[in-house]
């Protein structure tokens, strides 16, 4: 019997094995309070906690008995490609199907509580991620087609009461527009693509919000301005007032002329900030080593390069790359800005370039997690170049990054899967993990020390699952 909704209306069928408790709690609205500290046994959000720590202090499974670990349920999804992670309340798990549908289930038996259809929403945006709440707002980044131009690329904040739409900030500013010279003489319509399609973090105590913007389309940008121009605020760090939406500081990461996106998670953690000179490349010379910071820390981008910055200011601290890349140069220390190596820049349609990483990163949407217990970020990465080719001459609807690639494991590498244990504090890494099946899911940090971690099996089916501690040991075998 399908229990799917075809209208627009939610569908509840509550589930007879649910515990009273269960459907008592329930019924007790989620509250700021909860999302800034939630329950252990809860999962309100796709990275559990508002600093995107991916992170669980749950102890009950260890190193000791994961291996005693047995299937309990399973049960189908529907048909299409699944990128989802499931969220955790009461004891009843809420997951995101493909095709638009989300389910929620009876997280001990699998029972379907109820199932709703998410009507399509095709004006040239999509919400790719889900959104985050913090102090009453609902607030959501979007991709963003080239057909809704300029307009369709905003990040917005919602009432969570009413659905009142208190602001809306563009990632592409107007001609006249802070920024907006950025873009040189490309009109305001034709200045397409700077979406924000992962999940923002937010600070409650600074009351700012830090999401990450993907590239432009093309990518190319001799088919736009020149390669001289940033082209604001693509490829970005963004720290927005939460009460106005006003861009507070932004640190642009890449000039990108490859398709290589920087959407993904900002960890936000408080630490110590002494990055090793001999592990560092870029280190600012002003930074005093020692001191503490409030930094947004992580890998933002597909160039696999770790950034941290100071949160309240946007000052650039240190970065370093993990896995091979070839189109960032330097990184003056002193002021953040990042150089792109020249020789890998297009200057005209049918040019070929060696580039690495690819589109597939280096790192993509698969989120690293962060220990407080190490002090430590755990990145889920990929060992890939790309022979790249620019296709066209001027920008086009049916050519939406004019780029084509054919991509291999990075020379020197036996596989593409990585994963890399970074500090937070000297950016040191203190281990690595490889093996030959890409990483294609997200990472999670448990009190106890070890992650989960599916893989992709790609180019080489080796492994489909396995569990390593913080030291990389795996304690829980592939099957």
């Amino acid at each position: 019997m399908s229990h799917l909704m075809r209208g627009a209306a939610l569908l509840v069928l509550v589930s007879p094995i649910l515990t009273a408790l269960a459907q008592e709690r329930l019924a007790a609205p989620v509250t700021d309070t909860m999302l800034q500290d939630p329950d252990p046994a809860d999962w309100l959000m796709w990275r559990r906690t508002l600093d995107h720590w991916g992170h669980s202090p749950l102890d009950q499974i260890d190193a000791g008995n994961v291996d005693d670990l047995e299937l309990a349920w399973s049960r189908p999804l529907h048909s299409g490609i699944q990128e989802g992670t499931p969220l955790v309340y009461a004891g009843v798990l809420f997951f995101p199907n493909p095709s638009d549908v989300i389910q929620a289930m009876d997280a001990a038996t699998g029972e379907l509580v109820w199932e709703h259809l998410i009507m399509d929403y095709r004006a040239g945006a999509q919400h790719t991620s889900g959104p985050i709440i913090g102090d009453g707002k609902v607030i959501s980044g979007r991709g963003c087609e080239p057909e809704g131009g300029p307009d369709a690329c905003i990040i917005m904040a919602h009432d969570a009461s009413s659905g009142e739409e208190l602001w809306r900030t563009r990632t592409i500013p107007a001609p006249g527009e802070p920024g907006g010279d950025s873009w040189g003489d490309v009109p305001f319509e034709a200045r397409w693509h700077v979406g924000t399609w992962m999940v923002p973090s937010y600070d409650p105590e600074l009351q700012r919000v830090f999401i990450g913007t993907s590239v432009t389309s093309p990518a190319p940008k001799f088919m736009l301005g020149g390669n001289d121009l940033q082209y604001l605020y693509h490829n970005s760090t963004l720290a927005l007032d939460a009460i106005t939406g006003e861009i507070v500081w932004y640190y642009q990461h890449l000039v990108d002329h490859w398709d290589l996106d920087h959407p993904f998670e900002r960890l936000l953690v408080d630490t110590v900030v002494a990055p090793d000179p001999d592990a560092v490349n870029w280190i600012n010379p002003d930074l005093q080593s020692g001191e503490v910071r409030k930094v947004v820390t992580g890998i933002p981008g597909k160039t696999g390069i770790v950034y941290t910055l100071d949160r309240e200011t946007g000052e650039f601290l240190w970065a370093t790359p993990t896995v091979v890349q070839t189109v960032v140069e330097n990184i003056d220390g002193a002021t953040g800005a990042v150089k792109v190596a020249e020789d890998m820049l297009f200057t005209g349609a049918e040019q070929t370039r060696y580039v690495c990483p690819t589109p597939n990163g280096g790192k993509n949407w698969p989120a690293g997690a962060y220990s407080p217990t190490t002090n430590a970020m755990y990145m889920p990465l990929q060992n890939t170049c790309m022979t790249i080719r620019s296709t066209a001459e001027e920008p086009s609807l049916d050519d939406l990054y004019a780029i084509d690639t054919a991509t291999e494991i990075t020379p020197g590498e036996e596989g593409v899967g990585t994963v890399r244990a970074i500090s937070a504090e000297t950016g040191v890494t203190s281990w690595v993990y490889q093996q030959p099946a890409g990483v294609a899911s997200l990472t999670l940090m448990g009190s106890t020390g070890w992650f989960p971690m599916t893989f992709r099996p790609a180019p080489i089916p080796t492994c489909l699952f396995s569990r390593c501690r913080t030291d990389r040991r795996v304690v829980y075998p592939c099957q």
